[in-house]
């Protein structure tokens, strides 16, 4: 998508009709600003005393949008109407509990124009719209009080095969393709990109397990005793993170530095 997406922002820069020059930028991820010692201690909206003590996200690609739309995605296609006006495709694993900036292995590339949306892309190397595509997009270990007992829990979500819908009419399976469950949008933004500014992406895995009801934790051993949350849509705990993951909400915020 990239090659197509410079091509159409040289032809708006020469027409202007976005009114900005191109910029390049550097883009970076943390984890929030409040971790300490590589963990996370907090109380889960269930009320479940938690410590992270792991968790990596796959972030694919960031995209910016001058348009805020009505809702999100359009029924049968997943870019947004509007337009790109940056955007950063080289994808990396983001320590989120590290609270320092890391840097992605590539310059992002975009126009100095407002944005008002931001997309965050959960996939792999691979097509957006590539079922078959395994990387694992997040993964978290720590343990959890649960009845007086301490629990420790492991997790990996991927978003492929696994997550497509049923389809009740086989004749129109373009009604929801994969990328619907990979893209994380709208994320509110108010920024506009400068040329060797950076696009500072914080990530709070905290309200990912809000929700979580950690006494359906699937137990994946007895010896050692672990639990763990599924790699698909059967229980409480696997939907509730996995919702909360592509949830626009509390998890992903964006500023611009100079």
């Amino acid at each position: 998508m990239k090659r197509i997406f410079m091509f159409a922002l040289l032809m708006m820069a020469c027409v202007g009709t976005t009114g900005g020059e191109l910029v390049s930028f550097t883009a970076t991820a943390s984890g929030p600003s409040d971790v300490t010692g590589h963990k996370l201690d907090f109380v889960s909206g269930r009320g479940f005393h938690v410590v992270l003590t792991s968790a990596t996200l796959h972030v694919g690609a960031i995209y910016l949008n001058q348009s805020q739309p009505v809702s999100g995605a359009q029924a049968t296609n997943c870019i947004l109407p509007g337009t790109y006006v940056a955007e950063e495709t080289t994808g990396r694993d983001i320590d989120l509990l590290d609270s320092t900036a890391q840097v992605f292995p590539d310059y992002g590339d975009g126009t100095r124009t407002h944005a008002r949306v931001a997309e965050i892309w959960l996939k792999g190397p691979g097509s957006i719209n590539d079922p078959n595509d395994s990387t694992p997009i997040l993964q978290l270990a720590g343990t959890v009080d649960v009845n007086g007992q301490t629990r420790a829990f492991i997790g990996t979500l991927t978003i492929g095969q696994n997550r497509l819908a049923t389809v009740s009419d086989p004749s129109q399976p373009s009604a929801h393709p994969i990328c619907k469950e990979r893209i994380v949008s709208p994320i509110l933004v108010d920024l506009t990109p400068t040329q060797n500014g950076t696009l500072a992406l914080s990530i709070d895995p905290r309200p990912l397990l809000s929700n979580v009801d950690f006494s359906q934790l699937h137990q994946f051993s007895s010896d050692p005793p672990v639990w763990g949350f599924v790699d698909d849509s059967s229980d409480q705990p696997s939907v509730s993170l996995f919702e909360a993951l592509r949830s626009s909400g509390d998890v992903y915020r964006l500023r611009w530095s100079p």
